[in-house]
């Protein structure tokens, strides 16, 4: 029953371009077509295998997002190992068998007044299948980076390519489609959460469109209530959550909807809101990813923890200082700081003055390891008025918190560093001239008796200080 349908349909051909590229025809379920003024018309199959023009279009095919743009196409990240390619290809047929699946599945039950069985399912499956294996691998990548390529093409809308740059991985099609149509919805969107659009992951663009034409809001929070409300129904979200997620930034919304999933989104949004409260600060999303990937039941157990590492990251950037967060991820120092496994007894001040201390000896080797490398290239000194690239920035600004000066101010604007080394001892020198000679050293390496040869040191500095 289910074969003769689908051929009634004429759902055989995976993909169908027309001849002067302004129509493509998606396994016969879906036609899209784009006019001289860059308007797409919707068009799609109704039970009876008749074109029907629609305002919206329900096309759940994700689209992949490669650095703003729709994009399937193997690049050079993928030319050293093609398996990581092909399992992405994979894992979009995957998603584009669900969703003509699902679609034939609800037109056969509008024609019919029943649902198809499990066997039934398993043979549709089958069927899509056999449709689509008839190319290689090779034509079917040709014929998945057609499609992505006409549709990035096809949506001129600039509203459209907003959505887009804010979305990391993949996008519903129906939900770009159905945004960059309809321009009053977008704009009421962008007026109230211009930096969110992420959140169409979780939020069906369509339902949001027809809801929000028939409301007019008075301030952000009250349009940010209405969209969590249209997210999920069965979560009460209180004014804290509200205001957290307002607050959020770009990469901060994309990361909470990268599983696609409501609930999860749900999950981490409540658990953050509770113990990040209004906090907030460069790279705050580095922090949230880290807490993510160590677990929710893991961070439930230990929210006082989690408190404490958001303040203490936030008194951070208020002293301009944007490495420790880094430091602390790209050594793994949070998620070793305790057993997150169990419910920690020990004071949150306990855990702050650890990973303090922690940084400390990690910046230590991170300077010392630098030093070398430049060392090998024949520089010795490092300062604000050397050419400096990307590595010699962070480690300038390295050295200056690590001899316990504030970033920004004038007097750690002049230093200039050097390390000096004296048998076992490796010391950071750092030494200005503002209004007076400044002067400052740390030891990076300590030897086993003590340090007597401050005379040469104080005469390195000023050797430091005048290049």
């Amino acid at each position: 029953m289910i074969i003769p349908f689908c051929e009634n349909l004429d759902v055989k051909k995976f993909i169908d371009f027309s001849t002067d590229t302004n129509e493509i025809i998606v396994m016969g379920l879906w036609k899209y077509s784009k006019n001289k003024r860059g308007q797409i018309a919707i068009f799609e199959k109704d039970e009876n295998g008749i074109w029907v023009k629609k305002d919206f279009t329900n096309c759940s095919i994700m689209l992949n997002i490669e650095k703003g743009m729709i994009s399937m196409a193997m690049s050079n990240n993928y030319l050293c190992d093609l398996s990581i390619f092909e399992s992405k290809i994979a894992q979009w047929f995957d998603g584009f068998y669900t969703a003509v699946v699902n679609t034939i599945r609800h037109l056969y039950f509008v024609k019919y007044a029943r649902k198809l069985s499990k066997a039934s399912e398993l043979k549709l499956l089958n069927y899509i299948k056999q449709s689509v294996s008839g190319s290689n691998f090779e034509d079917k990548l040709i014929f998945v980076s057609r499609l992505h390529t006409w549709f990035n093409d096809a949506i001129p809308s600039e509203n459209a390519k907003k959505v887009i740059s804010q979305l990391n991985g993949a996008v519903q099609l129906g939900n770009v489609i159905n945004l960059g149509k309809h321009t009053v919805a977008f704009d009421t969107f962008h007026e109230f959460l211009p930096n969110h659009f992420a959140i169409f992951a979780v939020l069906n663009a369509e339902v949001f469109i027809e809801k929000v034409q028939r409301i007019s809001f008075s301030d952000t929070k009250e349009f940010t209530a209405f969209i969590l409300d249209l997210i999920s129904e069965e979560v009460c979200f209180s004014n804290y959550d509200i205001k957290f997620f307002m607050n959020l930034d770009v990469k901060s919304v994309s990361l909470f909807v990268s599983e696609r999933s409501v609930e999860k989104f749900c999950m981490w949004l409540k658990l953050f809101s509770s113990s990040a409260h209004s906090i907030n600060f460069t790279n705050i999303d580095l922090l949230y990813k880290t807490f993510m990937h160590i677990g929710r039941k893991e961070c439930t157990k230990n929210t006082s923890y989690m408190t404490r590492l958001f303040l203490h990251f936030q008194q951070q950037h208020y002293q301009n200082n944007h490495h420790d967060l880094i430091l602390a991820i790209k050594y793994s120092v949070i998620d070793n700081c305790i057993d997150w496994r169990i419910k920690n007894q020990s004071s949150p001040e306990e855990l702050a003055n650890d990973l303090t201390n922690a940084i400390y000896d990690i910046r230590k080797v991170e300077i010392i390891q630098s030093f070398v490398r430049l060392s090998d290239m024949g520089i010795n000194r490092l300062s604000k008025s050397s050419e400096m690239d990307d590595a010699k920035k962070s480690l300038w600004e390295n050295c200056v918190l690590f001899i316990g000066e504030e970033l920004g101010c004038d007097e750690s604007n002049a230093l200039s560093f050097s390390v000096y080394r004296d048998g076992e001892y490796s010391i950071l020198i750092g030494a200005a001239f503002v209004n007076s000679v400044s002067i400052f050293s740390d030891f990076l390496v300590e030897g086993d008796g003590g340090f007597t040869n401050y005379h040469y040191l104080d005469k390195y500095a000023k050797k430091v200080m005048y290049g």
